[in-house]
């Protein structure tokens, strides 16, 4: 049976409920939800996967078609980089209207052929752009349209002029009595779910000064691009893990505890800022250190259980890093740039996933040394905890509240 609402003037103080006509209302889709929650799920499962193997791949790679080891792994720094810098052709997309719909079916059949010709790549090159470029723009698209999807229940015999007053003009703020959210949401979803995509871009350009403007935004885009060497630590663990004697299912299952681990340490932060209420600053600062001393320790780790020990490690505090960029971003900026800055420090973190595991390339053909590497990780990581204490002054001033 359908559920019945009666529509209410929010205008109008006083209403006689009884007197209005009642609307039906349908469910997105006409009830078909459940299969973008299926799909969006099937997703999620399958595409991380194609990152967080890039280390095990890397070795067969090098095997397969014996080139250097900066240019093979170019085919992985793509990928993650593609993540995203993907972004902006998702944006342009939406400007000439096409749907959420389309971009993220046109995503998965370019993905889907891709991962099929990648198969068949002779070489390196070939990999480059079937591999790193197009299989993962399904994941791009499905990112993008998660914090851009307008999701809604439409009535029937709703006008424009009601549709009109739900989107709202581009200067439109956040109702001030809304249910606060759970910090650790991605918070551009609950935001952005009830503009059009239409004028997101609108307040990206109204807002970008603003954005601009502000000292402490500059600091989180030098401590992102610090983080940021991170992301390519599961390119050249299992590398690692291979040079010290260990097999390559053991340096596989490695990467499978550091996923799970991962999805862990995703719940331990919602624990620690929306429970016992941690500020997001200290726990910024707090990754960081634990990431580049996890990054430090590798060279010095001969066996399964240490190298679990210090994958685990930077599996935390990568995933505290990556959960916390929007959470910072709208506590520091506020929800109405939100949108323009986080595009900006997605465009930024895009560019640093292609070029860091470029250089560590370069990096260790230069010495033959992978311990070098991991060094070189910890240095960069270590300077980004110390630029961080930077957002744990500006909190404690109350600079910014989330």
């Amino acid at each position: 049976m359908p559920c019945r609402m009666r529509k209410v003037d929010a205008k109008t103080p006083e209403v006689d409920v009884a007197n209005q006509p009642e609307t039906e209302v349908r469910p997105p889709d006409g009830g078909w939800g459940w299969v973008v929650c299926l799909a969006c799920f099937l997703t999620n499962c399958t595409v991380p996967g194609t990152t967080s193997i890039n280390g095990i791949l890397l070795i067969e790679l090098l095997k397969l078609f014996n080139e250097s080891f900066s240019k093979t792994t170019i085919v992985f720094s793509i990928i993650a980089g593609a993540i995203m810098f993907g972004g902006p052709l998702v944006s342009v997309a939406l400007m000439f209207k096409a749907s959420h719909r389309q971009i993220m079916m046109v995503g998965g059949i370019v993905a889907a052929a891709s991962a099929v010709a990648s198969s068949f790549a002779p070489n390196v090159e070939t990999l480059i752009f079937t591999y790193g470029i197009l299989v993962d723009n399904e994941r791009t698209s499905v990112d993008e349209m998660e914090g851009t999807a307008n999701i809604g229940f439409e009535t029937e015999g709703e006008n424009q002029e009601t549709k009109d007053e739900k989107c709202g003009d581009s200067n439109r703020r956040i109702s001030e009595d809304t249910k606060p959210l759970p910090k650790t949401l991605r918070a551009r979803k609950s935001i952005t779910s009830e503009i059009v995509p239409s004028e997101i871009y609108k307040r990206e350009s109204i807002y970008c000064n603003t954005t601009f403007k502000n000292k402490y935004f500059y600091l989180l885009l030098a401590i992102y691009t610090t983080y940021s060497v991170g992301e390519s630590f599961y390119i050249y663990i299992p590398l690692y893990a291979v040079s010290v004697g260990l097999s390559e299912e053991e340096s596989s299952l490695i990467m499978a505890i550091y996923g799970i681990i991962g999805i862990v340490s995703l719940l331990l932060i919602g624990f620690l800022v929306d429970i016992i209420h941690i500020p997001t600053s200290y726990i910024l600062m707090m990754s960081l250190f634990i990431t580049s001393l996890g990054s430090l320790l590798i060279p010095f780790c001969q066996s399964f259980g240490t190298l679990v020990s210090c994958a685990a490690m930077n599996s935390i505090g990568t995933n505290f890093g990556i959960s916390l960029r929007i959470v910072l971003i709208s506590a520091i900026l506020g929800t109405d740039n939100m949108t323009a800055a986080y595009s900006i420090l997605s465009t930024l973190i895009g560019i640093l996933y292609i070029i860091y595991p470029t250089l560590k390339g370069f990096v260790y053909e230069a010495t033959q040394q992978l311990s070098v590497v991991f060094y070189f990780d910890s240095a960069i990581l270590f300077l980004g905890a110390v630029l961080s204490c930077g957002i744990v002054y500006a909190q404690k001033t109350e600079k910014f509240v989330e």
